[in-house]
C-alpha cells in the first residue's frame, strides 16, 4: 500500500530532476534513511527491531524481491559461525563472504554487462565487509587472547556469536541504505545499547542537516557534468586526435561526474549518521564534541591532498580501514618485502571486491604501482629539496590527479572493448609514465644509502 504511491512519486520526480528512475529511487531511500535517524534519538521502541523493520522496508523499496540474496548471505554466515571451529573461522568467513559477493557480481556483470545498474550487489559488497570481519572478531573474543591483541582488535572482539536478531539489525541499519560506510559489529552493538562514547551522544541536528544538504550540491554538480562530458566521445576517433593535456582535463571532468555522485551518497550517509548519533566519537582534548566515527569520506582531504596515499585513504574511509585491519595488517611482517606483499594484497582484494570487470583489475594494478611510486618518491625527498614546500604540494596535487583522471576514466569504461579503445586514444601515456617513474625510483632506492633516504624523509617532516 505504501510502495505503490512511492513508485509513482519516483517516476514523476525522475522526469523533473534529470536522474534515472532507479537513481531517483536511491535518492528517496537516503532521504528516508535520514528520517529514520530520528528514531535512534527518540528510542521509542526496541532499537534492534526498529533497525530491522525500517531497514527491511527501505531495502525492499529499492531491491524488491532481490533482497533474498542479501539474506542468503546472512544465513550462510550465521550457520558457518556455528559449525566452523572458532579458531579457524577468520579466513574461512572472510573468503566465504568475498566469494559470495564475487559470485553475485559475476552474475550481475553477465546479465548487465556494460550497463550501469543500481541493484542489490551495491548492498552486498558492503555486507561482505561487515560479515567478513565477524570470524576475526569472534576468534579474538576467546579468553586465551586476553592481553595479546592490538588496540583495534581488542576494541572489536566479540565473546559470543551474534544472535539472529543482532545479525538482522546489523545488516539492516537503515541510515546508510546502500554504499556504506562499513562499520564494526561491536561499534554497532555499543551504539544500540548506548555504551561507551554512545552512552549519551549529543543531538547535532544542524550539523547533520548541513552535511546531508552538501550531498545535494555534489549531486547537482554531477548532473551538470553528465550533460557536458560523455563516454561515447571518449571512445570516438575525435577524442584520439586531442592532445594529452586536453584529454586529461576531459577525463578529469568525466571522473568527477561519477565521483560527485558517490560524494553525494557519502554526504547523505554521514549526515544521517551524525543525526542518529552513530558517528559520535566523544570529546577531543579541548572538550569539543567529535563526529569522527564511521565516516564515509573525508571530502576535504580527497579534494586537497597532494599524494596518492592520502587520497586513497580519505576517499572511502571505512573501506580503507577494513582493508588495513583485515588484509594489510594480516600480511605485513614489518619488513620491506612483506610491506609490498601486504600492499598488493590490499589492491587485489579491492579488485575482487569491486567485481569481475577487466577495467577493475587494470585500475587496481596501476593504483598499486602509483602508490608504490609515490612512496618511493617520498622516501627520496632529498632529490626535490630545492623546490619550495608550497610548490611541491601544488605539483603533487596536479600529478596525482593527472594520473588518477586517466586511470579512473579507464575504470569507468564498463566494457573491455571500450577500455581498449580509450587506451588507444590516450596512447596509455599516463600509464607508461607512472610505470617509468616506478622503474626509475626503484633503481634510485636500490642504490641510495638508507641514511640518505631517511634524511630526505626527515627534511620532509621538517617542512
Amino acid at each position: 500500500m505504501v510502495i505503490g504511491p512511492l513508485d509513482s512519486c519516483v517516476e514523476i520526480l525522475a522526469g523533473n530532476i534529470g536522474l534515472r528512475v532507479v537513481e531517483t529511487r536511491l535518492l528517496i531511500c537516503y532521504i528516508l534513511g535520514y528520517l529514520t535517524a530520528f528514531g535512534f534519538k527518540l528510542r521509542f521502541m526496541n532499537m534492534h527491531l526498529y533497525s530491522i523493520v525500517t531497514g527491511l522496508f527501505i531495502q525492499y523499496f529499492i531491491y524488491r524481491e532481490h533482497i533474498v540474496f542479501i539474506y542468503i548471505m546472512l544465513l550462510i554466515t550465521k550457520i558457518s559461525m556455528h559449525v566452523i571451529e572458532r579458531e579457524k573461522q577468520p579466513w574461512i568467513i572472510f573468503v566465504l563472504n568475498l566469494g559470495i559477493s564475487s559470485v553475485y557480481l559475476i552474475g550481475e556483470s553477465y546479465l548487465n554487462y556494460g550497463e550501469v545498474v543500481v541493484n542489490f550487489t551495491y548492498n552486498t559488497i558492503i555486507l561482505c565487509q561487515k560479515l567478513s570481519t565477524l570470524g576475526f572478531c569472534y576468534r579474538d573474543g576467546d579468553p586465551k587472547y586476553n592481553n595479546t591483541l592490538s588496540k583495534h582488535d581488542e576494541r572489536c572482539r566479540i565473546e559470543k556469536i551474534p544472535t539472529i536478531v543482532e545479525f538482522l539489525s546489523y545488516s539492516n541499519y537503515p541510515c546508510i541504505t546502500m554504499l556504506g560506510p562499513f562499520f564494526e559489529f561491536k561499534d554497532y552493538i555499543n551504539f544500540i545499547d548506548q555504551k561507551g562514547a554512545y552512552a549519551d551522544p549529543p543531538f547535532h541536528f544542524l550539523k547533520s542537516l548541513l552535511k546531508f544538504s552538501t550531498g545535494f550540491i555534489f549531486l547537482g554538480v554531477s548532473i551538470y557534468l553528465d550533460g557536458v562530458v560523455y563516454l561515447d566521445f571518449m571512445v570516438s576517433k575525435e577524442f584520439g586526435q586531442l592532445n594529452f593535456l586536453t584529454q586529461t582535463v576531459y577525463c578529469f571532468l568525466y571522473m568527477k561526474s561519477y565521483a560527485y555522485k558517490l560524494l553525494a551518497i557519502f554526504s547523505f550517509a554521514d549526515g544521517s549518521n551524525i543525526l542518529s548519533g552513530f558517528s559520535y566519537g566523544g570529546k577531543d582534548e579541548k572538550g569539543n564534541h567529535k563526529n569522527d566515527r564511521n565516516v564515509a569520506c573525508d571530502i576535504v582531504m580527497v579534494e586537497t591532498s597532494s599524494n596518492l596515499r592520502d587520497i586513497y585513504n580519505s576517499w572511502n574511509v571505512q573501506v580503507s580501514l577494513w582493508l588495513r585491519y583485515y588484509v594489510y595488517v594480516k600480511f605485513d611482517d614489518k619488513d620491506s618485502k612483506s610491506n609490498m606483499k601486504a600492499t598488493f594484497a590490499v589492491f587485489f582484494a579491492s579488485a575482487l571486491w569491486h567485481g569481475p570487470y577487466p577495467s577493475n583489475y587494470l585500475f587496481f594494478l596501476f593504483a598499486f604501482i602509483g602508490l608504490s611510486t609515490s612512496r618511493m618518491i617520498f622516501k627520496q625527498g632529498w632529490i626535490f629539496s630545492f623546490i619550495p614546500y608550497i610548490f611541491k604540494r601544488i605539483l603533487g596535487w596536479i600529478l596525482s590527479w593527472m594520473f588518477l583522471s586517466n586511470l579512473a576514466a579507464l575504470f569507468l569504461m564498463r566494457t573491455g572493448a571500450n577500455m581498449l579503445i580509450l587506451m588507444g586514444n590516450t596512447r596509455c601515456i599516463s600509464l607508461v609514465l607512472v610505470a617509468a617513474f616506478y622503474l626509475v625510483f626503484s633503481v634510485i632506492s636500490a642504490v641510495t644509502p638508507k641514511s640518505k633516504g631517511k634524511e630526505g624523509k626527515e627534511k620532509k617532516k621538517v617542512e
